[in-house]
């Protein structure tokens, strides 16, 4: 325990968190400008899930989440948006993206056409290449091919990726062959968790860009209307229909006294 005391206590590693947390600022900071440059003035609201992801020994929110919230909300306005069924719906044509038990909509890679790790990936070639009718491995691999972000590019077609593929353990020769149209955990496929597929439209979607645009959509959908679209509400509970029903009757009953 006195070790552990003496390391923590001493001038270089109180030195090195100091300059650990200088970089967690400045990082925020630049996302923050790319996010909502100060330039551009004008009016602009900052829409974020609201999903609580305990990741601390407190069970509270990242410590840089948090943050980035709190800088936000000094420049722009910000609200926060339940993420309800976002990542389950298509978010071009509103269809329901079967779950992890439907395997229809995964997408598998193999080893050979595996996805080289970059820093940025564009959006549009992502949602605006759609599959072709004889779509395979290789036509994946086109469509999800990565550039590098550059200066000219918008802000809102960079995304950090999360689509990176995990090789699997080769082939055992003396396990018995495969029957055909089977796989087993052998194989050289993985599942890209990331990825999903809509079975309507065809298009290939990365998870969270799909939410995120069904974020936008609630927002505008809350501004026009003051309601989500249908396709992203939360269904009412019984407890919660026999208090509407409880209270529309209750004014109900106000109103014929008054008449």
């Amino acid at each position: 325990m006195e070790v552990m005391l003496a390391f923590y206590s001493s001038r270089n590693c109180v030195r090195q968190r100091f300059s650990c947390m200088q970089r967690k600022q400045r990082l925020i900071d630049s996302l923050i400008e790319k996010l909502v440059p100060m330039k551009h003035m004008h009016e602009t609201v900052v829409v974020v899930g609201s999903a609580y992801f305990a990741t601390t020994f407190h069970n509270s929110r990242a410590t840089q989440v948090a943050m980035l919230i709190k800088e936000l909300a000094k420049r722009r306005r910000v609200l926060l948006m339940d993420e309800y069924f976002t990542t389950q719906m298509c978010s071009g044509c509103n269809i329901h993206l079967p779950g992890r038990k439907d395997t229809s909509c995964e997408v598998h890679m193999s080893c050979e056409h595996a996805i080289p790790i970059r820093k940025y990936y564009k959006l549009r070639s992502v949602e605006s290449r759609p599959p072709s009718s004889t779509s395979n491995k290789r036509n994946v691999k086109k469509q999800l091919a990565p550039s590098p972000a550059s200066k000219t590019t918008p802000h809102s077609a960079i995304c950090m990726p999360s689509f990176i593929r995990i090789p699997l353990k080769p082939p055992d020769p003396r396990d018995p062959p495969l029957e055909q149209g089977k796989h087993t955990s052998h194989t050289y496929t993985s599942i890209v968790h990331g990825l999903k597929q809509c079975v309507h439209c065809g298009r290939y979607w990365n998870r969270d860009v799909s939410a995120a645009r069904n974020i936008g959509w609630c927002f505008l959908s809350l501004c026009l209307t003051g309601q989500r679209p249908p396709h992203l509400r939360r269904p009412i509970s019984k407890k919660q229909r026999v208090i509407s029903s409880r209270t529309l009757d209750t004014a109900n009953a106000s109103t014929t006294a008054i008449s």
